[in-house]
């Protein structure tokens, strides 16, 4: 009787401890990809600002350019 109850008992302890885990580690999954999410959504909007900021470089430069080139007679 001990001979079966035994390894039975370890059996389904064993079990419930590894679907414990597993919800464990889900869990940790979901957090760790809204965060990730969160990250690349930051990114995104980083780099429309400095492309926005490029832009707001650039403009005056070719400008100031074109009146050089044109005062030069380029």
């Amino acid at each position: 009787m001990e001979y079966i109850v035994g390894p039975v008992l370890a059996l389904m302890l064993s079990m419930k401890y590894t679907s414990l885990q597993i919800k464990e580690k889900e869990h940790k999954l979901q957090l760790l990809e809204k965060k990730i999410e969160l990250v690349n959504t930051k990114v995104d909007d980083v780099d429309k600002q400095v492309i926005d900021n490029t832009m707001r470089i650039m403009t005056p430069l070719v400008n100031a350019t074109r009146k050089i080139q044109e005062q030069l007679g380029m």
